[in-house]
């Protein structure tokens, strides 16, 4: 299974190009364009729309991530100041503040369990944030430093208006999922095949779902709007399980399962979530 986050910082240093088209069109996403006064410092030298599928013309692979939480749009700016410090940003709108949050966790696990507004992180040359419903990344030249980074990471977000938050129970889960070493929200089964992959019928049909990797275990705390639901995702699932021929069930257990590489699958319904606990050996 490769990292996802690494394989997307890769990305980001191809995707930004020196030198950007113009786009042609007014589309929504110019809302949150910073278009800055000359006194500010910083002028636009380069601006591209991209507009559903013309996302795979800014990321070369990758881009079934953004459809599957809820890609919209996508601004890729370039920047420059007065003393020729170049940043390179993507304003991308998704569907709804989770959607953005999603592609921020793909980056990044460090979550701000006091800010209510956003997220925002710093790895390497690059700054991620996400507000409301969208998710912004910045891109420095390496020998500078994060203070104009951080300065139009201000600037972009007071140009976002916040209409709606996270929904309580991804911050609850996030929280109540302790030591973790990453977290990722996923929204799909290329989301969740990425992590563990049960193949590619989508037999769980799960609305949202976090994943929070552990040293001995990762836990996929899969849910679902309508609790029903859940209880006939658990039959189809077990089904799925007994009838693949690449799992075990325990004859000690219901939902206890083996793997043929000898991990340890286990899940149980806890209210409007299907918790999966997968270990990397057998106890």
């Amino acid at each position: 299974m490769f990292m996802i986050r690494k394989a997307f910082i890769i990305l980001i240093l191809n995707a930004f190009l020196p030198a950007i088209g113009f786009a042609q069109g007014d589309t929504s996403i110019y809302r949150v364009i910073p278009h800055l006064a000359s006194d500010s410092g910083w002028s636009m030298t380069g601006q591209q729309i991209y507009l559903g599928d013309d996302l795979f013309y800014l990321i070369n692979g990758g881009a079934e991530f953004y459809f599957e939480y809820g890609f919209e749009e996508v601004a890729a700016l370039e920047y420059a100041d007065n003393d020729n410090v170049t940043l390179y940003i993507e304003i991308y709108e998704m569907k709804d503040p989770l959607a953005a949050f999603g592609i921020y966790s793909l980056f990044s696990s460090r979550f701000d369990t006091a800010s209510e507004e956003s997220q925002l992180a710093i790895e390497g040359q690059h700054l991620f944030f996400c507000k409301d419903r969208y998710f912004v990344m910045i891109r420095k030249d390496p020998e500078e430093n994060n203070a104009g980074l951080l300065r139009m990471a201000g600037i972009i977000s007071n140009t976002i208006p916040q209409q709606n938050a996270l929904p309580s129970w991804l911050s609850e889960k996030i929280v109540s999922a302790g030591n973790f070493e990453d977290f990722y929200v996923i929204r799909g089964i290329i989301g969740l095949n990425n992590h563990y992959y049960f193949g590619q019928e989508d037999v769980l049909q799960f609305d949202a779902g976090l994943v929070s990797k552990h040293p001995e275990k990762q836990i996929i705390s899969l849910y679902y709007l309508q609790e029903d639901k859940i209880e006939q995702a658990i039959g189809q699932f077990k089904n799925f399980l007994g009838s693949s021929g690449k799992f075990d069930q325990s004859a000690e257990a219901e939902n206890v399962f083996y793997d043929k590489k000898g991990h340890l699958l286990q899940f149980e319904q806890n209210g409007n979530f299907l918790e999966l606990s997968i270990s990397k050996t057998q106890p």
